[in-house]
């Protein structure tokens, strides 16, 4: 015989029946209808079974265990018809990185985008600043750098020449053979300025980065004619930062494939950027001319012409191919102004979408993302900027 439920029991059956029956009505009735008062009533039936369950016989644990089942289904019924609104709640779509630009809009918006503009121009101007200190004291590491790296591959090449030049039967280098351009060709020592430099062959702005340069229609330094040289007077190294120092009667040693050759300075001079008398092989004969920028932001250049002691080499060394546009005066690289100008716009775009993206995005989510794009976009800038730089400055 089974006994009659309690008071609670019997109360959170007449609620759960009461549940039952709302749910039942909300399955059958207009959509639309607040879910509301049913999940209070689901409320009540939950909280009515927590206090019979607290201290209740084994048969009333079993009866509060059906009871939970018909209220979990009945829960379970509800959740099928939809949310509190009577509408299925609808599943957010997944999305991947979107950038919400609807703040640029109207008044406000422009005043932001402006902003961003002027900040990214001040910090290009910051960038610009950077780009001199870069020049001057990392480029001065990497100059440094590549002067030990061409000494070891210019002593490596002396030995080959000596090897060949020594052979009774010639090798396959050729030693008449112009070099390309960047090839290290020759030392230049100054005592009195301690200068101890490797040349390359080529004066263009990207030869002149890394070592003193042989102007190529010129012959090489110890050969008949006026063999021309260029170098940094304030960057890169500025291995000719002292060259007005020199004074008449100092020695200049110059050693290449074909021996070692010393010269004594005659004179020193400035003379305009365009003018070409330096570059003349009629004027100096067996001649090494030295050239750099003028000192105290003059203009022009600087030359050092020093004369030979002694007979020049037997064997002439020209090359005659078509110089390019950073050679041609030794100044500066004139087709580097369109990717300067490209890669400054892209630089600005990309510091404006920075700057609207800080004001967006969590600050580490946004450097993580445009850190990457900034470093190459600026280094690219850079090296284009760089080409703009007259060669001997």
């Amino acid at each position: 015989m089974t006994s009659e439920p309690s008071g609670p029991l019997r109360d959170a059956e007449e609620m759960l029946g009461r549940f039952e029956s709302l749910v039942e009505g909300l399955a059958s009735g207009p959509p639309g209808v607040d879910r509301a008062p049913a999940l209070v009533v689901a409320g009540k039936v939950s909280a009515l079974l927590g206090l019979v369950e607290t201290d209740a016989d084994p048969a009333v644990r079993r009866r509060v265990a059906g009871l939970r089942a018909r209220q979990e289904a009945a829960l379970l019924r509800l959740g099928g018809l939809g949310g509190l609104g009577g509408t299925p709640a609808a599943v957010p779509p997944r999305q991947g990185l979107v950038i919400d630009l609807s703040g640029l809009r109207g008044p406000e918006g422009l005043r932001g985008l402006g902003r961003a503009v002027t900040t990214s121009l001040m910090v290009m101007g910051v960038l610009l600043l950077a780009f001199a200190v870069y020049s001057v004291a990392f480029g001065h590491l990497l100059y440094e750098r590549d002067q030990r790296l061409m000494l070891d591959r210019l002593n490596r090449d002396f030995q080959e020449s000596a090897a060949i030049a020594a052979a009774s039967v010639a090798g396959d280098r050729n030693l008449a053979a112009a070099p390309a351009r960047g090839t290290p060709v020759a030392l230049l020592e100054i005592p009195r300025i301690g200068v101890r430099e490797v040349v390359v062959q080529g004066t263009g702005t990207k030869e002149l980065r890394n070592a003193i340069g042989h102007y190529r229609p010129s012959p090489m330094p110890g050969q008949v004619g006026n063999a021309v040289l260029a170098g940094h007077r304030n960057l890169y190294g500025r291995p000719f930062a002292r060259l007005g120092e020199l004074r008449a009667g100092d020695t200049i040693a110059v050693t290449t494939q074909e021996g070692r050759f010393s010269y004594t300075v005659e004179l020193s001079e400035s003379a305009g950027t365009g003018d070409q008398d330096f570059l003349s092989q009629g004027t100096f004969v067996n001649r090494l001319t030295l050239l750099t920028t003028a000192p105290h932001g003059e203009g022009g250049r600087f030359a050092v012409v020093s004369k030979l002691q002694g007979n020049a080499a037997a064997l002439k060394i020209r090359d005659d191919r078509q110089l390019k546009s950073d050679e041609l005066g030794l100044g500066r690289d004139s087709s580097g102004w369109w990717p300067t100008l490209g890669w400054g716009l892209a630089m600005l775009g990309t510091l404006v979408v920075t700057s609207l993206l800080y004001r967006r995005w969590r600050r580490v989510s946004t450097y993580l993302i445009t850190t990457p794009p900034l470093l190459a976009v600026g280094l690219l800038w850079f090296e284009s900027v760089a080409r703009l730089i007259p060669s001997t400055f």
